[in-house]
């Protein structure tokens, strides 16, 4: 049991380092190319978000209909949807990107459609 203890602590330290590397990757891609970037980021955000809610559904079923049926899983599914506050954190980007980009270009997209309407 001791021996694992030091792996798991090298795994920890690695694992951290390509967090800050990817994020950092992550950045200068937001940067590179936005638009890009958010799409990407709304597939992500919604995947996860959809596995985060989906164990919330399922615990929630659980405890609404009682008995024993769920009780093996009921951990796996709370330690699923414990992670629903960082969802409601990772959509701030989702926000500003909704409020920048879709404002502008339905902004540009009414500008374009006066013009063409006084063209005409």
């Amino acid at each position: 049991m001791n021996e694992i203890v030091p792996k798991l602590a090298r795994l920890q330290k690695s694992a951290f380092t390509f967090g800050i590397l990817f994020l950092t990757a992550s950045g200068l891609g937001a940067i590179a190319n936005p638009k890009h970037f958010f799409v990407s980021y709304l597939g992500a955000f919604v995947f996860w978000c959809g596995l985060t809610l989906g164990c919330f559904i399922v615990a929630m079923i659980h405890y609404l209909a009682g008995g024993h049926w769920g009780n093996c899983t009921r951990r796996i599914f709370e330690a699923g949807f414990m992670t629903l506050p960082f969802m409601a954190v990772f959509f701030v980007p989702i926000f500003f990107w909704l409020v920048l980009f879709v404002s502008v270009g339905a902004s540009a997209f009414r500008h374009n459609r006066e013009t063409l309407a006084a063209k005409n």
